[in-house]
């Protein structure tokens, strides 16, 4: 029962110049700059999510598994073992009963 994780690769063509270096202060290059790091978070946010999301289906696909043993096949089973005790020991009386017979027949 594995979860498969996603990878995300990003990979982004660079092709500078994006504006005009003449008219163009240093912030928009310090924004575009940023821009492409935010990218790259939001790529791997995006990995992250996915992959709890994941974990967190199959957390609750393992709890119902499990409430299921607990709740239904234990008991179920429980129940079987305790009447083949019972039964086994209703066969034992009865084999001790046999034998007392036998052994009083033998005497006389």
């Amino acid at each position: 029962m594995g979860v498969s994780v996603p990878v995300i690769n990003l990979q982004m063509k660079d092709h500078p110049p994006y504006f005009s270096s003449l008219k163009v202060n240093m912030a928009a290059e310090d924004a575009t700059d940023r821009f492409k790091k935010i990218l790259v978070l939001l790529a791997r946010l995006a990995e992250l999510k996915i992959t709890t999301l994941r974990l967190a289906q199959e957390a609750q696909k393992t709890i119902r598994k499990v409430n299921a043993l607990e709740k239904v096949y234990i008991p179920y089973y429980q129940e079987a073992e305790k009447n083949i005790n019972d039964r086994l020991e209703e066969e034992s009386r009865d084999a001790f009963s046999m034998l007392k017979l036998i052994k009083q027949k033998i005497k006389k």
